[in-house]
Formats: structure tokens, sequence, C-alpha cells
């Protein structure tokens, strides 16, 4: 069956076992990935200021909660079905902000309400963990830093370059499904594309 999308890596399947957070993520997530040359100037403050996030997946925004299971072909396809609905639409990120305490960086990215809408659509499948924290408060963003360092070297690095980091936009056309692999680098396993003409 087409899922409208080609296949891009080789998934390798985990061979030691998944701890804490990362377990309800092996399944994998949608995201919309920036074309490379905003990934690269936004992969460039990632490696520098988060590595172990950069490692891990490249600068995206979080569109659905991980799949409850492994998604096959009738997943995928019920997947392509809701995106063929939504038409492309240009993203604005910037300026940056933080969810101090929690030590993250990040850009804002408007409009909000799009991805959020194609968000609450994709979760009412029942194919999304949707059991799991900010289902319903989600802001839609692309992290610079998540989780490290802590909060006091965060808000110094965020005050240094709150006003040097520049904003821009892109057009979001398609969507990725990702999936980690046994070292928990998330992979694109295919990219699903937006609008009727896709």
């Amino acid at each position: 069956m087409n899922t409208g999308a080609q296949a891009t890596k080789e998934v390798v399947p985990a061979t030691r076992k998944p701890e804490g957070w990362e377990i309800p993520y092996l399944p994998g997530s949608l995201v919309i990935l920036p074309p490379d040359p905003v990934r690269q100037r936004i992969g460039r403050l990632r490696r520098k200021y988060d590595s172990l996030s950069a490692q891990r997946i490249p600068p995206h925004i979080t569109v659905a909660q991980p799949f409850r299971q492994d998604p096959d072909r009738t997943a995928l396809e019920q997947v392509r079905q809701i995106l063929v609905e939504f038409d492309p639409f240009e993203v604005r990120y910037g300026p940056i902000r933080n969810f101090l305490p929690y030590p993250c960086i990040w850009f804002e990215v408007q409009p909000a309400d799009r991805i959020i809408a194609l968000r609450n659509t994709l979760h009412a499948t029942g194919l999304f963990n949707t059991d799991l924290p900010h289902t319903e408060d989600f802001i839609p963003h692309i992290s610079i830093t998540d989780g490290t360092p802590g909060p006091e070297e965060t808000l110094r690095i965020y005050n240094r370059i709150r006003t040097r980091v520049k904003s821009g936009s892109f057009l979001v056309d398609r969507v990725a499904y990702v999936r980690p692999n046994w070292q928990l680098r998330f992979l694109t396993v295919t990219e699903i594309k937006l609008g009727k003409l896709a």
C-alpha cells in the first residue's frame, strides 16, 4: 500500500533494554523536519548547547505523541488520509523562549494553531499514546536545549543568545515518521506529504 512517502533509512531494532522516558518513544512519532539550511543552522546551536539532544534527533517540531505500537501499513495509510486533508503552510520560527525552571530553550513556532489542529486530528485516531504528559498543554516549538544543562546554566545561555539568534520561516509540506535505532537516535523511516496533490 502506498503511504505517499518513500522510506529513507532502515531502522535497527533496539538491542539494549530501554529505560524511563525512552520506552513509550520506541514505536516512533511524527515530526516536522525543517529544510536543510534551517536544520543545519539550528543544529549548530543544539550541538553547542545540548550535544546529547543533538545526537538523538535533528531539529524538529513534534506533531503528535508517539505511536502506541509500531505502526503497520494500515496505520500509516490512516495517517496519510488525514495529512492529505491539510494543505502545506508556512511556519515562522522565533524568537526564542524558555520553559524554565525546566531547562529548555526553544524557538516559538507560528501559526501554532495549524500544528495543534493537525495534532488533535491525529490523536483522535487512537493510534497515539495520549496518556503521556503534555498531550493537552503542548506548545509547538523547535528545541535548542532540552533537559540539559541545568536551570542556572540554561538561564545564562538564554540571556546570552536571546537577542542574537535570528528568526526565520520555511514551508511545511510533509511530516516525517521518525523512530529510534538501537542507540536511541531517531531516524526518518518515511515522509508523508500534506495536501490532496501529494
